[in-house]
């Protein structure tokens, strides 16, 4: 019985040495996802794991450390959607990259406008996080859905923001917003993110191009 305890004992003293050197030297890092920014492919709670020994592609997941300011430090996680030169364009909510609509082949959460009536039959379908809504008068809300629920619910008015966004604007000295922004050319050793949940995220549009010195691996497992 000592014996296996024993046993025991040294493969999990081994397994956490394993976790820790690896994420020390980034060779695999794990972390559990606290952000809503890149649903509906990762969710709060996920357990993910990234390492730095595979470069990563474009629209792989990365794992990098945001441009320095009040709001942004760790290690955060969005998908990399443009490298060294290329041509960022979001014209009505969806991304081209190179003058290719790449959203199409991804799946994303979008902004809605609906009635609470209809939040309320939603909510009895699906889980909807307080989070992923927002009242904008007495009748109406805005939410955050896939298009696929959309449609599963009837939802049809996607909500655009056309107002020119301030914190865009500072970055950038454009007349941008999250849904139309660009055309941006990414320069040299930089390059640019996305979150899945499109609207509810804090990616590089409002905290600026990450510089590539800042990465710190991809993610290789949910």
């Amino acid at each position: 019985m000592k014996k296996i305890f024993k046993i025991i004992l040294i493969i999990l003293v081994t397994i956490l040495l394993i976790f820790k050197i690896g994420k020390w030297t980034g060779i695999l890092q794990n972390f559990s996802i606290t952000s809503s920014s890149n649903e509906p492919t990762l969710n709060v709670g996920d357990w993910v794991f990234g390492t730095n020994l595979i470069k990563p592609k474009r629209f792989d997941f990365i794992l990098y450390e945001p441009t320095e300011n009040e709001i942004a430090n760790g290690t955060w996680t969005h998908r990399l959607c443009g490298i060294e030169n290329d041509t960022i364009l979001i014209k009505n909510g969806v991304l081209f990259v190179n003058g290719t609509n790449v959203d199409q082949n991804l799946k994303l959460k979008h902004s809605y406008k609906t009635s609470f009536n209809k939040l309320n039959e939603i909510k009895e379908k699906i889980e909807i996080n307080e989070y992923n809504y927002y009242p904008i008068n007495k009748d109406s809300i805005i939410i955050q859905l896939t298009e696929k629920e959309a449609k599963k619910f009837a939802v049809v008015n996607r909500f655009y923001k056309m107002e020119i966004d301030n914190e865009i604007q500072k970055i950038y000295k454009k007349e941008w917003n999250e849904d139309n922004f660009g055309p941006l050319i990414i320069p040299k050793d930089y390059f640019f993110v996305l979150g899945d949940n499109r609207n509810y995220s804090m990616d590089s549009r409002f905290l600026g191009l990450v510089p590539t010195k800042n990465l710190k691996g991809k993610l290789i497992l949910k």
